[in-house]
């Protein structure tokens, strides 16, 4: 029964990354090179560079400053940094009461940053936009029941999990509804991911059980007012994505530890990516319809690039 499965989700399939990958790839593949921390590959073959060793590192869009957040259980406040990508030098920092997380680097502004701020990492909390050069909080709403990300002009979107789309200004209370996304019966909309142009959303649609595991997550592509929505990925088990510069590839994950049952979670995760207009992709060996990055280590041998892509940029 599996692989008649399997079979069948192949053929349901209609396009292939049909388009090369370029940019850099930043990422914690610790496989790569067997080294803890930020790395930024190459997607065209060249030598790859190291950026942090602790921390993850979020890339502004053009690649020229990163953020980490640092959290110390004892104070129970997390340390936000601002660095320069050529140096590594500090160039904003601040210190923000409890776990902030997930951060987003503003793609308009150079010292601003959304995340989510909460008292662990199982809460949802509150999403946050902090200043980081005047240190203040600019922004605060409700991280329970929606998805958030910028757009490049520096407004964000923002999708609830049952797919009402609108669109706010940092500072402004109220927000412009623009759509409603149709969603299949029994998923929600768990995150977001809107591309570099502003027109598209990749969202992350998952059902869960009633023991509260994971049944399904895949990715759908949609316009940026909720129509014209397609399935992206079918692997069922895919939670991220990444939107290429240009906004004509999708970088995803195949997270086998990402489906749960009584017994917890196994698995491996692979990454791959496919042209953003595909749908149905199974991310299969045999199906052809999207492919894994081939970079180079520090030994200038060729790999595949594991989990996790942090970012994509020029």
């Amino acid at each position: 029964g599996r692989a008649r499965a399997g079979r069948r989700r192949c053929r349901r399939s209609t396009a292939t990354a049909a388009t090369a990958a370029t940019g850099r790839l930043w990422h914690h593949n610790y496989a790569l090179d067997f080294l803890d921390g930020t790395q930024i590959a190459s997607a065209t073959g060249g030598p790859p560079m190291a950026v942090t060793p602790e921390a993850e590192a979020i890339p502004w869009p053009d690649g020229s400053q990163y953020v980490t957040a640092e959290w110390d259980l004892r104070t129970d406040r997390t340390a936000v940094r601002v660095h320069a990508t050529a140096s590594g030098a500090v160039l904003h920092e601040a210190a923000v009461d409890q776990y902030f997380r997930a951060p987003r680097p503003a793609p308009h502004r150079k010292e601003w940053v959304l995340g989510r701020v909460s008292d662990s990492v199982t809460t949802a909390g509150v999403y946050t936009v902090i200043d980081l050069a005047a240190r203040r909080v600019l922004d605060q709403f409700p991280a329970d029941d929606a998805a958030v990300d910028w757009l490049p002009d520096g407004r964000y979107v923002h999708v609830t999990h049952d797919g009402r789309i609108s669109i706010g200004t940092v500072g402004v209370a109220a927000r412009q509804a623009v759509g409603q996304l149709a969603l299949p019966r029994g998923l929600t909309v768990n995150e977001v991911w809107a591309d570099p142009q502003g027109r598209r959303l990749a969202l992350r649609l998952w059902s869960k059980s009633e023991a509260g595991t994971i049944d399904v997550s895949d990715l759908w592509v949609s316009d940026l007012d909720g129509r014209n929505a397609y399935r992206h990925t079918h692997t069922r088990m895919t939670n991220r994505a990444r939107w290429s510069p240009d906004g004509r590839l999708i970088a995803f994950d195949v997270d086998t530890g990402s489906l749960c049952d009584f017994s917890g979670c196994v698995g491996h995760c692979e990454l791959w990516y496919a042209d953003a207009d595909a749908r149905e992709v199974t991310a299969l060996p045999a199906a052809g319809d999207a492919r894994q990055f081939r970079v180079r280590n520090r030994s200038g041998q060729e790999r595949v690039l594991g989990c996790d892509l942090l970012g994509w940029t020029p």
